[in-house]
């Protein structure tokens, strides 16, 4: 290869880089909502574009970077409230994107139309380690191991996916959405959450994440147990995702708390600890600027 062929790939490259690394959605709309409690929407467009209806700010967050708002200091209180309605178009004939460069691209929106500037630190937090009961290791009756491997399954899906955009023929369906119905399971490798029931197909991990919401503060996979395991958990709540703890008031319901579930229906317990946990501090946050 010549030097100016040469110069010119290594160019071409580093030009490819740029854009990928500056990509941006070129023309953005927000929107207050006012329609109070109606349905809220999320869509990621085949053109790069995103699409977001009624959401609130923290909604918004959750999309743009990997941290739930529960790992994120310093929200305003019109975080929660304010809904926002969001058109953004990518730059023409961007199409897909990946996910990392989706959220560069909504939070440079963020920072353009919501004043947003943040920070990451890393703090010590109030945490459940989620263990083994049982000094037997013997496991509750709502929860079994299973045999099916979901990264292995997701690996070989991938897979069929590439294989099919090579021939230039449309990739295989994907399988149906969990139904609503608790009256049967979900298929493997899915989760499904409803009022009272949290049930699927998956790891100790996945629990311990799942766990966080219905508890209210980290969880740490302390348990050892590695593999999938099929799961039904069902406990009261006394507010959205918060499980009520040993020697509250009573629930709303007579089902038990996440915490005494837990133990006698999967076989683990959730034991008090701290945890470092890198969050996102907001320094600044501004209502949106007008279109």
């Amino acid at each position: 290869m010549t030097r100016l062929a040469l110069l010119l790939v290594l160019i071409s490259v580093a030009g490819l880089q740029l854009t990928s690394q500056a990509l941006t959605f070129e023309v953005v709309s927000v929107k207050s909502n006012t329609s109070a409690l109606g349905p809220l929407s999320l869509r990621s467009r085949p053109d790069g574009g995103f699409t977001a209806t009624n959401v609130t700010l923290g909604i918004l967050l959750g999309q743009a970077f990997p941290q739930s708002t529960q790992d994120m200091v310093g929200l305003p209180e019109w975080a929660a409230s304010a809904r926002f309605d969001v058109n953004a178009n990518a730059p023409t004939g961007v199409g897909n994107v990946t996910p990392e460069q989706r959220r560069a691209m909504l939070q440079a929106m963020l920072a353009d139309r919501f004043k947003l500037a943040t920070h990451y630190e890393t703090r010590e937090v109030p945490a459940y380690d989620l263990v083994v009961a049982r000094s037997d290791g013997k496991l509750g009756p709502q929860l079994t191991t299973s045999d099916i491997d979901c990264a292995a399954r997701a690996a070989a899906q991938r897979a069929a996916a590439d294989a099919a955009r090579a021939a230039g023929q449309p990739p295989p369906a994907p399988p149906p959405p969990p139904t609503a119905s608790p009256a049967d399971r979900p298929p493997p490798c899915t989760m499904r959450s409803m009022t009272n029931r949290f049930d699927g197909h998956m790891t100790m991990a996945s629990l311990a994440m799942a766990l966080r919401g219905m508890a209210g503060r980290v969880v740490v996979d302390k348990t050892g147990l590695t593999g999938y395991y099929t799961l039904v958990l069902e406990s009261a709540s006394t507010a959205p995702g918060l499980g009520a703890p040993p020697g509250s008031a009573a629930t709303t319901t007579e089902l038990p708390s996440v915490f005494t579930a837990v133990q006698e229906q999967l076989g683990l317990r959730l034991v008090s600890s701290r945890a470092p946990v890198e969050v996102l501090v907001i320094d600044r946050i501004e209502r949106p600027t007008p279109d």
